[in-house]
Parts: C-alpha cells; structure tokens; sequence
C-alpha cells in the first residue's frame, strides 16, 4: 500500500495544481497571495527532499518509517492521555462582541477523558455571527490540537499519530464552524476563545499543565500614517504583547504574546519612531488592580502612538468586557481595550474593536492589554514577593495594602 504522500511525490503533481487553482480562483494580484505562494514553495522543496528519500532508501522502507512515526505518536499520546484525570468537564464563556453589534455569542464545551480517547463536544455554542470573528472547523481543530498537544505531549515533535485518541465535535454554523457566507477575516480571535474554552474547563484539575486564563487576544491594530521622511502613506501593523495566567507555584508572565502569536516580535518604540510620523509617548506595564493572588497574573502593557500627521486607527481588542479569569481564589485580570484620545477636546473613544476611526495631528492612541488571572488567596502571597513587586514597579502601595494586606508601607 502506498500512502498519499508518496503518491503526489511520484506523480508530481501536488504543487502546479495548487498554483492553478489560486491564480483561478482568487482574483487578486500576485503580490497580495504571499503566504500562499511560500506554502506552495514549501511543497516544492518536501517533494524534492521525498524524491530524494526515495532514491536512497526505497519507497517501501520509507512508508515504514512514516508509519512508525505515525505510530509513536499515537502510543505517546496515548501514555500521557492515561495519565490525565479521568471523567466529564464543563466549561462556558462568551464571544462578546463582533463589531457589527451582534453579541455576546455564548460558547460552551463539554470535554470527556477516557484512557481511550479526548472528546471535546461544543454542541450548544451559539450561531455564526454578522461581523468578521467566525471561525471554520479546520481552525477550531487547530485550537484543539494546541490544547490537546499542551497537556499530553508538549515537547514531542507533533505529527497526525499525536491526534488519533482527539475527538472534535461541533454542529455546523456555529460562531467555532462557520459556513459559507459568514465572514472570517479575524477567525483567531473565537480560535483563542475554544482553546480558552478547554483551558478554563481542564485549568483547575490539571494545575501542573495549566495556568489561569491569560489576556487571550492577538490584540492587533493597524495605524495608518505616513513615512515621516518621504511622506509617503504607511500603515503600521502589530499585535500586542499583555499578562499571562499565574500557575499553581509561579506568577504569570508579564507582557508575552498570546498563545496564538508565536512568530511575532514586539516593534520597538525607536524603530516606530523612525518609519512612521509617529511619537511614542508611553510603552511599559499597567500597573492596575487585577489579577493579584498568592500568585499574581502578569502585567499587560501599555502603549501610547502620538499623531504627528493625520492618519486612522482600525484594532480589534478581543476579551475587552471582562478580564482574564482567576483560579483557587484568586482575582480576575483586567480586560483590554484601545483608547483615543482626541487633541480638540472631544471625550475620549475607549473599546474593544474600532475600524479606521479618523485622527488628527496630535492625537493620541492609547493600547492596553490585560493582566492574567491570579491564582490563590491574595492574602497568603508571600510578604517578599510583594516587596519584590514593589520594588520592580509592578503593583502600588495601595494594592500593597488593600489586596495583599500589609499593614506596614513598603519601601519602593
């Protein structure tokens, strides 16, 4: 028998047809179908490595070897799921706005642990919605597998066999499998919301694996401005770092990118500065109430773009109503939320989502992440560790004294 990889590779046909298909059917310019044109040329360079294969070692030897891959997956996958807590866990949230004014979109998972199998049954999430947050079944499987990978095997190189024991189950047309017309341009976010989902159902039975909630979204804004040389139009694009969930014995991270950010990096405030006409007048943590607990939730961030030219801002700021949620006792973390500060007075704009809102010279765009939820009693964190937050600027000696309870002031 001849497996479906070995196949293409001898026909050789896998990568022209999937060339054919995007110029026929995506009627855009070359230019705009990079990622697609990087996954094609992916394909070219594993089918000259598999002919390669091929050549030196035989196809028969090599089908082996994928199914013994395959199959060491699967048994170590296995062996952890045997591990895991066994029994029946609930979870329920919310998608809680689409920026169309549809929302708060309920979303529930049931989640069964047998030696067997790891079924995550979604039945009961509520319909796709009118804005751009619907996400298909191909990312809700995505999610899943990061779950199921995070809390079986997550230092084995991941391949199908780790996935055999992982059942998905979700009717069709929900805000998690969105059908044909629904718009998903910004499926990520209710993505992050089903790996959450199954997060917040496992997060207290496995303290070990799991931590408490994080600030869960990409947090992405696009600033148009312009080059503050050239003058030439310019859009600035990025996502924000925020705080991350403190675990059973650790504090939570402190201004990390989500658990759907992997390949990004934090634009430095000089490299902004020097190709867009913008200032940066704040980058650093917001040192808020939210997120205390014996240990607390890491600090989301604070970023602040001055306009020095007329541009707009477009950002969608998912987990913008409530923040990220605690465990054991401890505090909530805060939500997120974009800001602008308008230079003629007008009061503020402050949300979640906000599409090419026009600015002026010398407003202010103001980006906020949350802090992650806490974890345990606020009152039995240890006393060093609250004078190590106050010395690195981290709470203030209000929280110091009204949440952790010292009596005493702390010297900074």
């Amino acid at each position: 028998m001849q497996i479906p990889c070995i196949k293409v590779v001898q026909r050789g046909e896998a990568v022209p047809a999937i060339v054919d298909i995007l110029r026929a059917n995506v009627r855009t310019p070359d230019s705009t179908l990079g990622d697609f044109y990087a996954q094609a040329a992916a394909l070219r360079v594993a089918e000259r490595r598999l002919v390669e294969l091929c050549g030196s070692f035989g196809v028969e030897l090599l089908e082996a070897a994928m199914h013994d891959i395959l199959g060491e997956g699967e048994l170590r996958a296995r062996k952890a799921l045997s591990t895991l807590p066994k029994g029946v866990f609930y979870a329920q949230d919310e998608v809680e706005d689409d920026g169309m004014g549809s929302g708060p979109t309920p979303v529930r998972v049931r989640v069964s642990i047998t030696d067997e199998a790891f079924v995550a049954d979604f039945t009961g999430t509520g319909p796709q919605v009118r804005g751009t947050v619907n996400c298909t079944r191909v990312a809700l499987m995505a999610a899943m597998r990061i779950m199921f990978t995070a809390i079986t095997v997550p230092n084995l190189p991941a391949n199908e066999g780790v996935f055999r024991p992982l059942e998905v189950i979700c009717p069709d047309g929900t805000v998690f499998t969105a059908v044909h017309p629904a718009p998903t341009s910004t499926y990520w976010e209710t993505r992050l919301v089903a790996s959450d989902l199954v997060w917040q159902a496992l997060g207290p039975v496995l303290p070990g694996s799991l931590t408490a909630g994080h600030y869960l979204s990409v947090c992405p804004e696009v600033l148009q401005t312009r080059h503050p040389v050239t003058g030439e139009l310019a859009l600035l694009v990025e996502p924000n770092a925020g705080g991350w969930g403190a675990g059973i014995d650790k504090d939570g991270e402190d201004g990390l990118f989500c658990m759907g950010n992997g390949q990004t990096y934090v634009l430095s405030s000089e490299v902004a500065e020097t190709r867009y006409d913008v200032r940066v007048d704040r980058y650093g943590f917001d040192v808020v109430s939210g997120g205390e607990g014996r240990f607390r939730g890491g600090r989301g961030l604070v970023r602040e773009y001055r306009m020095l030219s007329p541009g707009s801002v477009t950002a969608s700021f998912g987990r913008s109503v409530k923040g990220a949620w605690p465990v054991a006792g401890g505090r909530a973390g805060t939500p997120n939320r974009v800001e602008v500060v308008f230079s003629d007075g007008r009061p503020p704009l402050q949300a979640g989502k906000v599409t090419r809102v026009p600015l002026r010279r010398g407003d202010v765009v103001r980006l906020v992440t949350g802090t992650g939820g806490g974890w345990g009693d606020p009152l039995r964190r240890d006393r060093w560790r609250v004078e190590q937050d106050m010395k690195a600027g981290l709470i203030t000696q209000d929280i110091a004294v009204e949440i952790y309870g010292v009596t005493e002031e702390v010297e900074p």
